[in-house]
């Protein structure tokens, strides 16, 4: 899979539609279905199907 493509200029982590930083158990679009992305902590989490596609 593609990795997640909403990078934020120099923000240092990957977002959402809204422009905010991706977090842990929210859920992440279908584009983005197995793929990686950072969040505000550096912290590399992958989107997986856990009762939903959310990023873990």
């Amino acid at each position: 899979m593609t990795p997640v493509t909403h990078e934020a200029a120099g923000a240092g982590c990957t977002t959402d539609s809204r422009g905010n930083c991706i977090v842990r158990g929210r859920l992440c679009p279908k584009a983005a279905h197995g793929g990686t992305g950072t969040d505000a902590g550096g912290r590399v989490l992958v989107c997986r199907d856990n009762n939903g596609w959310r990023w873990e």
